[in-house]
């Protein structure tokens, strides 16, 4: 018998969840023979991080903090994965706007897998508080 969930996608952020995320939707994608789409997607640090008037001098430092939580994100993702057996791919988005990308590669998958921020918690301001509704 076939499974109807063929495509499994998984929101990845730098937060800690998202290796618990990632190992859910891995066992799903097992579970249902599917392929499983990792998507990193988190705000920008410069919209997160509380800015002083002269903040633009902070910019570079804040690009190379996102492109660094993305590299350790995507290498945590190669981890979990290897020998799994399960097709999977990886894709990041670097859009300002985290919502439209996401809810954009939605539409191809049979099975979301999302977190929730959690207040204070480690790097949790870079998911918005509302993103899973």
């Amino acid at each position: 018998m076939s499974s109807c969930i063929k495509q499994v996608l998984v929101h990845l952020d730098p937060t800690q969840a998202a290796r618990q995320r990632l190992q859910v939707a891995l066992g799903l994608a097992q579970q249902q023979g599917a392929h499983l789409s990792a998507l990193y997607a988190s705000m920008p640090a410069f919209l997160v991080a509380p800015m002083q008037p002269d903040g633009a001098a902070a910019m570079p430092m804040l690009l190379k903090v996102d492109q660094e939580q993305r590299a350790t994100t995507h290498t945590m993702f190669d981890e979990v994965v290897l020998g799994s057996g399960v097709a999977s791919t990886w894709s990041d988005i670097v859009d300002i706007s985290m919502f439209r990308s996401v809810v954009h590669q939605a539409l191809y998958a049979d099975l979301l897998v999302l977190g929730q921020s959690v207040a204070g918690h480690d790097l949790s301001a870079s998911v918005p508080a509302d993103f899973p509704e």
